[in-house]
């Protein structure tokens, strides 16, 4: 009590979060780092996880039921199911509940990717439970992101990519489908061009993102671009 009357209230107003009654993260992943240093000021950030399609959060956590690097338990009146689980208890992340979204106005392709017969919305995202049935977020089942001139996601390989992809023998024309036949020749360039990038990694890169552009894939530009944004397990794709 007297350490944080004359500690940590004043850092917290210098922060100003002195008014704050809860720190809620979520979006994207954070470190362990920066957990341990907000929770030494007695500043414990509750991690939270949800799509735009779950209405927001599907699993929260809060004061006393928490662990550090889990995104928490369950809404109540919810469910999470792990899908196809591999040997360590890692699958994909599927949601069930009233908050689940009906689908996508005017896109019925897209909504029945999204979401099964039985109603469960699949995140595409990799995740196992512990013991107390709190969620860890591990990985991504979709590892390469491919973007749009206006930075928007894209399955269609831009010219410059086809081009680069046709050079090396590779007919595909959609990122997915090198995805889905884990093409020898572009994942081969694509880790050429981390090993030869200058500057190191950044802490806790083990989730990269990476663009499949021409720019991106020739080696000699350096041009590989990483971010902890997604929650794409790189070791999975490489």
């Amino acid at each position: 009590m007297l350490a944080n009357n004359l500690v940590f209230k004043k850092v917290h107003w210098a922060m100003g979060l002195d008014c704050c009654r809860n720190c809620l993260t979520g979006a994207a992943p954070i470190t362990r780092e920066n957990l341990e240093y907000f929770m030494s000021l007695r500043l414990p950030l509750y991690e939270l996880y949800g799509m735009s399609e779950s209405t927001g959060p599907h699993t929260i956590s809060w004061e006393n039921n928490f662990k550090i690097m889990s995104c928490g338990k369950v809404v109540n009146g919810c469910q999470t199911k792990l899908d196809k689980p591999d040997e360590d208890g890692n699958g994909e992340i599927c949601f069930w509940g009233r908050h689940v979204f009906m689908g996508y106005l005017n896109e019925p392709e897209k909504t029945e990717e999204a979401l099964d017969q039985q109603g469960w919305l699949h995140s595409g995202d990799l995740g196992k439970h512990d013991k107390d049935n709190f969620l860890f977020i591990t990985g991504r089942i979709k590892g390469i992101c491919v973007v749009d001139d206006n930075g928007y996601p894209t399955d269609e390989l831009t010219p410059e990519a086809l081009a680069f992809c046709q050079q090396r023998g590779v007919m595909a024309t959609k990122a997915s489908e090198i995805i889905a036949s884990k093409e020898p020749a572009i994942y081969k360039a694509i880790q050429e061009g981390i090993e030869l990038r200058p500057t190191p990694m950044p802490r806790g890169s083990r989730n990269l993102r990476y663009q499949l552009t021409a720019v991106s894939l020739f080696p000699e530009n350096y041009g590989l671009e990483f971010s902890t944004e997604m929650e794409s397990n790189f070791n999975k794709f490489v």
